[in-house]
């Protein structure tokens, strides 16, 4: 699949950032072994998708409808206001922590006939390592998996388009349900930590969202590989946390 073939190429960085933590390689080492992988898979629906131009490295655009730059360029910065959920603008940090490899896929549709960038889907992944040393050169945290561009001299990496074979490979393989039309944001975090399961999850929705949950403002489907599965929704939610251990 595409992933293999972009796996490779993530490999050496993700080696070289933590080179001297002898644990750390060796659990790199089994996941290069592995034909399976442990991810999850997150989607929005009833959403604006990530907004604004993908070509924006520096947040020049619309504050409030430039979600691209925010959530997949800029650090410690939020488009969102006080009253919003994640204002402080690292929220995005959890899934990097998540992901044993420091990664994730995004894909994203967005509301709008004609959207500066396309209407997508559009798909890009990030990898957030520390500042490492490969032969004679430094690379910094941040990669990008995409298309190669330049603005104003400026290197930056884009996402594939709906045209793209590597972008269809990669919904398939983790089993992304988003029609093109359905705008919002699909995230995708590769080799999830081993004591992440469906329990834990369940159990930081409801910490965190339980409230919205209940006066019917936002509802939550969650499964596993094994098909098991909880609706998290305003008529059920007290009966879920009930299950809870």
């Amino acid at each position: 699949s595409s992933l293999t073939e972009i796996m490779p190429g993530l490999w050496p960085h993700i080696e070289a950032s933590r080179i001297e933590d002898p644990d750390f390689q060796e659990k790199i080492s089994e996941h290069k072994k592995r034909r399976k992988m442990n991810f999850l898979l997150i989607e929005d629906f009833n959403t604006t998708g990530l907004r604004g131009d993908p070509r924006d490295w520096r947040g020049k655009g619309d504050k409030e409808q430039n979600e691209f730059y925010y959530f997949l360029r800029a650090r410690g910065k939020s488009s969102k206001t006080g009253v919003d959920r994640g204002n402080w603008g690292i929220g995005k940090v959890t899934y990097f922590d998540l992901s044993e490899i420091n990664t994730m896929f995004v894909s994203t549709v967005r509301v709008g006939e004609t959207p500066e960038g396309g209407k997508g889907p559009l798909m890009i992944a990030q990898t957030s390592l520390n500042t490492h040393d490969m032969g004679d050169k430094t690379f910094y945290p941040d990669g990008y998996w995409g298309v190669s561009d330049e603005i104003e001299g400026h290197p930056i990496t884009i996402p594939v388009d709906v045209s793209s074979p590597d972008q269809e490979n990669l919904l398939s393989v983790f089993g992304v349900e988003r029609d093109v039309e359905e705008p919002g944001l699909s995230v995708v975090v590769p080799f999830v930590q081993d004591d992440f399961n469906f329990e834990v999850l369940k159990k930081s929705i409801l910490r965190n969202y339980g409230l919205s949950i209940l006066r019917g403002e936002l509802s939550v489907r969650i499964e596993d590989e094994n098909g098991n599965h909880s609706i998290l929704e305003s008529e059920s939610v007290l009966d879920e946390i009930g299950k809870l251990s």
